[in-house]
C-alpha cells in the first residue's frame, strides 16, 4: 500500500498471525513504517513475559500465554503520535 494513498483522519489496520513474531521482527518493523500502519493486532506472538519485543515509535501492550509450552499470546501495538 502506498502511504501517500491514506486519506485524512483515516485508520491503517492491520491484522496478523505471526506464528512467532520474534524472529520476523525486522521485516514486520519495516513494513509497518513503510506502510504507515497505525495499529497493529498479532495474534500466535509465542511470546513470553521475559522475552522484550518493541519496535519503534509504537506502543505495544501483550497477553502472553504463559499455561503452554508452545504457542498463544496476542499483542496490539498502536503507533505513536
Amino acid at each position: 500500500m502506498d502511504p501517500n494513498l491514506k486519506k485524512p483522519n483515516s485508520l491503517f489496520i492491520v491484522s496478523w498471525n505471526s506464528q512467532s513474531v520474534n524472529p520476523k521482527k525486522t521485516e514486520l518493523a519495516d513494513f509497518m513504517h513503510s506502510n504507515n500502519v497505525d495499529i497493529l493486532l498479532l495474534q500466535e506472538t509465542y511470546l513470553r513475559p521475559h522475552t522484550a519485543f518493541r519496535i519503534a515509535n509504537y506502543i505495544t501492550y501483550r497477553d502472553d500465554r504463559v499455561h503452554t509450552n508452545r504457542g498463544g499470546g496476542t499483542a496490539i501495538l498502536i503507533k505513536r503520535t
